[in-house]
């Protein structure tokens, strides 16, 4: 016997994203202070390297090195946060602390939320940081800005 092609089809019941963990640690403000610190600590030991090469290169050409500095500087800074986030799941100082960036179900990022959340931490640095403390401490997921635009979450990975 055929089925009805125009019966109704029972749905297959709701499946959780494989990515969820029974309970995600949500992380606040100062876990990412902490997380940032490191990560400063880590981006002037490349920042130095990278003076090093430019100065190097400046020493063999015809050229200003500092004003090259000033704009490779800042593309370096941006590029460590985006990629390290996007390719890992979180800079070296998240890593260190056992900390995730994650979509808001669970799963890994990608480039997409990497760059928003990352390009929209700009814009909060411009206020001095207030509006992410705002936006964390008002957040049940404890989002700042560019998490929520983003649609990504900090948690505690182990």
């Amino acid at each position: 016997m055929q089925p009805d092609p125009y019966q109704a089809q029972s749905q297959p019941p709701y499946q959780p994203s494989p990515y969820r963990e029974a309970q995600l640690r949500y992380i606040g403000f100062w876990w990412r202070v902490l997380a940032y610190l490191i990560d400063v600590v880590v981006l002037c030991i490349v920042y130095l390297v990278v003076a090093f090469i430019v100065g190097f290169i400046g020493g063999v050409g015809q050229f200003n090195s500092d004003a090259l500095l000033q704009v490779v500087n800042p593309l370096v800074g941006i590029f460590y946060f985006i990629w390290l986030e996007a390719a890992y799941g979180g800079t070296a100082g998240k890593l260190v602390l056992g900390l995730r960036v994650r979509k808001v179900d669970g799963s890994p990022i990608g480039w997409k939320e990497a760059i928003i959340r990352n390009l929209i931490l700009i814009i909060e640095g411009c206020t001095l940081c207030i509006v992410t403390i705002i936006t964390i401490a008002r957040s049940p997921l404890r989002q700042r800005w560019g998490d929520s635009l983003a649609g990504t979450i900090v948690v505690k990975a182990r």
